[in-house]
């Protein structure tokens, strides 16, 4: 294991984030309140991440198997979510040490499921940094699935990695490709802040904001939902959740002129398929089942289908008081989640799609399931055995969690239905609508369990209990 590729990640992720602290001290500022906050996790972060940056080599190496990619992945994510929890911590703004540890890893894994009761009595600086956990957890996710997923060959994430960007040019390398995908990342958070400032948001609201949708979470610096915000809110914020569920690689070939390859993209053709076909249904129901006009109808259907898809968890209305029927529709499109290379949950658009041409193929010739297995396409291309066989696995091992994920919920949650729904948006990063502020501790500790297994998607957790699964890889 090349231990210069960890102390080289760690003293990155930890100057990353003592700059984030940074940038919270002019609202703290600006409304009078303590900079302690900041400031000393900013001094403990960045003087940590210099001195390891200095005997790490400052340079990647190649990794050399599963085990250190995993190493890789956990270790940053747990300083990462450490750092992160000292603003908690130090402004005594979350009294509880479970509490602080489960807004943070709800931050970070882009979740948004809250157990604070009030928002709005917490500092706005520590909620800028509440919000901005979300931001830096989307582009670490964005960055850990383009760059070390892949190589993991674990939930045909390398089939997801399209075929156009391995022809690169040197000049062309992962790092070029990863620092086009952060820009991006930046100028979409840049431009919905700027709508939702025009809308007649704060400047320090439309960027709380625009870091959740972007990043695909839901923390919210104030009490309630989005309904009462105007209709051109909701449609900006409907606007960018949708583009936030999109693969940031679809955005890299964007601005490479590669437009050839996304023509050939299954996932984004399937996205915007299930999007819109999934937004008309739930207007339907709204406009017939609730008698709301078409205009209210659309809106809360759209906005709630997109929050959905995209794992956003943000609601323009009180969606579980609509229709039971409507509820399992719900679950599917949580499950289903958005494009492999967002920041977004569930098992994603492009696994969802392979498992249906399988069903497909079945259905078509249900005695021969070699046939089956070997004749699956994806962009048009046959997927081999073992690629395949590993997108299956995954689906039913996050099902295999799911359910096991539900009947631990039971023991806190005396309604299935809402464990149910607790277990699939945790596990899927979709945040849940109501705060869990009197939740049991050891509820939280299963929530943010599968909130993490979900970020990681649930492979790199199971290789650290069971060593047995590690394969080398180049």
């Amino acid at each position: 294991m090349r231990y210069k590729n960890i102390l080289l990640s760690i003293s990155l992720v930890l100057l990353f984030e003592g700059l984030s602290f940074l940038l919270c001290t002019p609202y703290a500022v600006f409304y009078h309140e303590s900079l302690k906050p900041f400031l000393i996790p900013a001094i403990i972060s960045l003087v940590s991440g210099f001195s390891l940056y200095s005997f790490s080599g400052k340079r990647f190496k190649a990794i050399e198997s599963n085990k250190e990619s995993v190493t890789l992945i956990l270790i940053s994510w747990f300083i990462l979510i450490l750092a992160g929890a000292l603003p908690y911590l130090i402004s005594k703004t979350i009294p509880a040490s479970i509490d602080i540890l489960f807004e943070t890893i709800s931050g970070f894994t882009t979740t948004g499921t809250s157990i604070l009761p009030d928002i709005e009595q917490l500092p706005k600086s520590i909620l800028f940094w509440r919000s901005l956990t979300h931001w830096l957890g989307g582009i670490a996710t964005i960055i850990m699935v383009i760059t070390i997923m892949p190589a993991l060959k674990i939930g045909g994430n390398k089939l997801f990695f399209p075929e156009s960007l391995s022809e690169e040019k040197p000049a062309h390398s992962l790092v070029f490709i990863v620092a086009r995908v952060f820009m991006v990342y930046i100028v979409l958070t840049v431009i919905q802040a700027l709508f939702l400032y025009a809308g007649g948001m704060s400047l320090y609201t439309s960027l709380c904001y625009s870091f959740g949708t972007v990043s695909t979470g839901s923390f919210s610096p104030q009490n309630g939902n989005m309904a009462g915000y105007s209709a051109y809110i909701q449609y900006v914020m409907l606007l960018f959740m949708f583009l936030s569920g999109i693969s940031y690689l679809i955005y890299y070939l964007i601005i490479s002129g590669k437009y050839k390859a996304i023509r050939k993209n299954d996932e984004i053709r399937i996205y915007v398929l299930i999007t819109f076909i999934a937004a008309i249904s739930f207007t339907g129901i709204l406009y017939f089942d609730t008698g709301k006009g078409f205009g209210p109808a659309f809106r809360e259907g759209a906005f709630q289908v997109v929050s959905l898809v995209s794992s956003s968890g943000y609601s323009n209305a009180e969606y579980l008081s609509w229709p039971d029927f409507i509820l399992p529709l719900m679950y599917l499109l949580i499950i289903i989640g958005g494009c492999v290379g967002s920041a977004s949950g569930g098992i994603k658009m492009s696994r969802f799609l392979v498992l249906f041409r399988n069903f497909g193929l079945q259905l078509k010739n249900p005695t021969n399931s070699e046939t089956n297995i070997s004749t699956v396409k994806y962009n048009g291309n046959n997927i081999d055995k073992e690629t395949n066989l590993s997108i299956l696995t995954f689906i039913f091992v996050f099902g295999i969690v799911f359910v096991f994920g539900t009947l631990a919920l039971t023991f806190f949650v005396p309604d299935v239905k809402e464990s149910v729904f607790l277990s699939i948006s945790a596990l899927s990063n979709f945040g849940y609508n109501l705060s869990l502020s009197g939740f049991p501790n050891a509820g939280k500790i299963v929530l943010s369990l599968l909130m993490l297994i979900g970020r990681f998607e649930i492979f790199p957790v199971l290789l650290l209990f069971f060593p047995a699964f590690y394969k080398e890889v180049k």
